[in-house]
């Protein structure tokens, strides 16, 4: 089947916990490079819910041509949500544990959006998966970090092609 899309995802919130947080994303691969602030029609960002819409979106940036697609985030507790991790992935799936300003049923919609996605590209043949990386192990991984940061900086949140693509 030859070569694998790697697709690397970070997230970042500034104020996470205190007033008036921002969220970012950013995502890394051979085709592209994505530096995008969270609506804030998402409620309240954390950066767990930073980390999914990374995850949500590196995934959909993903080519559906039947190579595997594996998603690389350094957030562990999101890579076993997503991977069949018990009770995190079933209390996402089931809506329960709204928390006020919408965050939490905001981040358990993009998982079940994440769900669905990787569901239907499996359904066509391609194999995705998900996988923890450490925290500034790996280049791509440094770079996603980088991308999320750029996000929250005024005036940087964007989205570009890389190698011409």
């Amino acid at each position: 089947m030859g070569k694998r899309h790697v697709v690397h995802t970070g997230g970042a919130c500034k104020n996470s916990g205190g007033s008036s947080p921002k969220g970012a994303i950013g995502v890394h691969s051979a085709r592209s490079n994505i530096s995008e602030r969270l609506p804030a029609s998402m409620g309240r960002h954390t950066s767990s819910m930073a980390e999914h819409a990374a995850i949500n979106r590196g995934l959909k940036s993903a080519p559906h041509d039947g190579k595997p697609v594996a998603i690389k985030t350094d957030a562990q507790s999101c890579q076993k949500t997503l991977s069949g991790g018990g009770r995190a992935q079933q209390s996402a799936s089931s809506g329960g544990g709204n928390k006020s300003g919408g965050g939490k049923s905001a981040e358990q919609a993009l998982v079940r959006d994440t769900m669905r996605e990787a569901g239907q590209g499996r359904s066509e043949g391609q194999n995705v998966h998900f996988e923890h990386v450490k925290s500034g192990g790996s280049a791509g991984n440094v770079l996603a970090h980088e991308l999320a940061q750029q996000a929250l900086q005024p005036g940087q949140a964007r989205s570009k092609p890389t190698n011409g693509h």
